[in-house]
């Protein structure tokens, strides 16, 4: 049974404040391994933690401001 190598892997972007809803999803190239103390790992599942939001929707401007 062979698997086919993915090119992309999904990533998260946030270039604004803004509530979760208008995050985007990106389909990015895989990083390349370049360096043999490098490692590569595939993410099955991940998490957005509450603070997190919070300072997406910039309700911490003040400790994280806008760059």
């Amino acid at each position: 049974m062979a698997q086919d190598k993915a090119t992309t892997m999904r990533s998260l972007a946030i270039e604004k404040y803004c509530k979760p809803d208008e995050y985007k999803i990106l389909d990015l190239p895989i990083p390349k391994i370049s360096a043999p103390d490098e490692l590569l790992i595939k993410v099955h599942a991940a998490s957005i933690n509450p603070i997190d939001v919070k300072v997406a929707d910039g309700q911490a401007k003040l400790a994280f401001p806008a760059r």
